[in-house]
């Protein structure tokens, strides 16, 4: 199965978008760098927990309408272990979205 990471981000620096990009070389995959304008999304509601950045999920789901049948989404903080078999045999078997913990 072959991944295209897809990171939504405000603010990075070109020393960050190089540490990406020999991050991709070294594992042979593609890491696709999508930067936010936040302007708009500084009208919603904050917390000192919840930054503005937690609306990217939003601005994720348009960006993919119709362009990709399957999409995982993972928090930053989230560390995938083990083979990612699952995933895939659960689209076989019908499944159109899934959840863990």
């Amino acid at each position: 199965m072959n991944f295209v990471f897809h990171v939504f981000i405000d603010v990075i620096s070109d020393e960050e978008k190089q540490h990406f990009a020999q991050l991709a070389q070294d594992n042979g995959t593609c890491i696709q760098i999508h930067i936010v304008n936040c302007e708009r999304l500084t009208a919603f509601p904050t917390t000192k927990n919840w930054s503005v950045a937690m609306y990217f999920r939003f601005i994720i789901g348009d960006y993919f309408i119709g362009q990709q049948t399957r999409l995982l989404y993972l928090d930053a903080d989230i560390v995938c272990q083990g083979g990612a078999g699952g995933i895939d045999d659960a689209g076989a078997r019908g499944y159109r979205g899934g959840c863990c913990a």
